[in-house]
């Protein structure tokens, strides 16, 4: 995210969080969450094992996958539903 504190502000709006700088500084250190943790090792973007050794929040511009193809965790071979698409497009995504 190349303006993270606009991006996530505007995220927490939308979902109905606070906006406020100190939230939004909040969102920025996940590694201080009393909630931080490792997750799966096949998640796509993120759960770098060495992230909580140095924290820091990296803006970056992860790859996105197409979302108007089949996507592999689903078993019928279909894709996104147009509801996720639809969110997708609203927050930047393709």
């Amino acid at each position: 995210m190349a303006d993270p504190q606009r991006h996530l502000a505007a995220i927490a709006r939308w979902a109905g969080l606070r906006d406020d700088a100190e939230a939004v500084e909040a969102m920025m250190h996940p590694e201080q969450s009393p909630f931080a943790c490792f997750g799966p090792i096949s998640a796509m973007f993120g759960n770098d094992p060495n992230f909580l050794s140095g924290p820091t929040f990296r803006p970056h511009k992860p790859k996105i996958p197409p979302m108007n193809k089949p996507v592999p965790w689903r078993e019928d071979g279909k894709g996104l539903y147009p509801e996720v698409i639809a969110l997708a497009k609203e927050f930047g995504y393709e």
